[in-house]
C-alpha cells in the first residue's frame, strides 16, 4: 500500500478511515449508535451512493474488516443495519491513516470537504473526476448525484436521499481554482441540465454564466408571466446580469424594472426606469408611477 495523493485513497479504504473514527461500537450496542454508522451516513461522508456503499462494505465483512448488525440509531424506534470495525479491520485502518498522514494529508481533510484546502483537492483529482466536481460545485439547486458522473476517488458528498449539493461557500473556493473556459463549459452543461428538467430560472442563470446570451435573452422574454406574478430574488440576480441583445433593450430594461418592484428593490427599479426613459420608451412613466 502506497498512498502520494487523495487518488490513491480506494473507497474502501475512505469506509475504514471513516468506520475508525467511531471505535467502541461492537455488535450487541442497540440504542447508543450513531446516523454515522449507517450505509447512508458512510455514503453521505464518502461521497458515493448507498448501492456503492453496499458492494464495498460487503467486500469488507467477507475480508473480516468490518461487521455489521441490525440497531436502534440514537433517538429513533426502528432498527437500521449499522457497521463497525473488527479487531483486523482497526489494524488496517491504522496503516492507511499512517500512510495518509505520511503524504501530508490528514483523515479528516480527506474525509470532510469543508475542512480540505482547496488548491491541494484541486490538484488531486484527475481530468475526470475534476469535471465532474466542478459540474456539482457550479450547481445551486440539489441534484440526484447519478445525474453526475462517476468518479474514481468518490469527491462529491451525497445525502442519505441520494442528492448531491455543495455548500456555496465549500463550492466558491474551489471554483476559484477553475480557470475561465472550464466555469463556462460546466455553466454550459448546468444550463442544458435544467432544461430537460423544465427549471427556467436556473436555466437562465447558468445561460448567462455560460456566455450563451442570445439565448437567455430570448429565455427572459418568455419567462414575462414568471417575472410579473412570481418574482424572486434569484431571478432579479439574473435579470441584472443580462446583455440585452441589439433590438431587445426596451425589453430587458422593462423585464427587470417589473422584477425589481416584485422584490421591493426600489433602488434597482428606478435605474431600470432611468434606462427607460433614456430609450425613449414609453413604458419609463409606467414603471415610475408603480414605484
Amino acid at each position: 500500500m502506497k498512498i502520494g495523493k487523495a487518488t490513491d485513497v480506494t473507497v474502501k479504504q475512505r469506509i475504514m478511515l471513516h468506520l475508525s473514527r467511531f471505535p467502541g461500537y461492537y455488535p450487541g450496542d442497540d440504542y447508543t449508535i450513531p446516523f454515522d454508522l449507517t450505509q447512508d451516513g458512510i455514503a453521505s461522508v464518502v461521497g458515493i451512493t448507498r448501492a456503492h456503499v453496499s458492494i464495498d462494505l460487503k467486500k469488507l465483512i467477507e475480508l473480516d474488516y468490518v461487521v455489521g448488525w441490525q440497531a436502534h440509531l440514537k433517538g429513533s424506534r426502528t432498527k437500521r443495519f449499522v457497521y463497525a470495525l473488527q479487531p483486523k479491520g482497526t489494524i488496517e485502518a491504522a496503516a492507511i491513516r499512517d500512510e495518509v498522514e505520511k503524504a501530508g494529508m490528514t483523515v479528516d481533510a480527506l474525509l470532510d470537504m469543508k475542512r480540505c484546502d482547496p488548491e491541494t483537492k484541486w490538484r488531486s483529482l484527475s481530468h475526470n473526476d475534476r469535471e465532474t466536481f466542478g459540474k456539482a460545485c457550479i450547481l445551486r439547486a440539489p441534484i440526484p448525484r447519478n445525474d453526475l458522473p462517476p468518479t474514481r476517488t468518490g469527491v462529491i458528498p451525497t445525502d442519505y436521499n441520494g442528492m448531491t449539493q455543495i455548500p456555496r461557500e465549500t463550492a466558491d473556493l474551489f471554483l476559484s481554482k477553475a480557470d475561465r473556459g472550464s466555469l463556462r463549459r460546466w455553466h454550459s452543461w448546468a444550463a442544458d441540465y435544467w432544461l430537460d428538467k423544465g427549471e427556467r430560472s436556473e436555466r437562465l442563470f447558468h445561460l448567462i454564466k455560460s456566455g450563451r446570451n442570445l439565448e437567455a435573452n430570448w429565455l427572459a422574454m418568455r419567462m414575462k408571466a414568471d417575472i410579473l406574478f412570481s418574482p424572486s430574488d434569484d431571478l432579479l440576480e439574473s435579470l441584472s446580469m443580462i446583455r440585452p441583445e441589439s433590438g431587445l433593450e426596451r425589453n430587458m430594461a422593462w423585464l427587470c424594472a417589473e422584477a425589481a418592484i416584485g422584490c421591493r428593490d426600489l433602488k434597482k427599479a428606478r435605474e431600470m426606469a432611468e434606462k427607460l426613459r433614456r430609450l425613449e420608451s414609453p413604458e419609463h412613466m409606467t414603471v415610475m408611477s408603480q414605484i
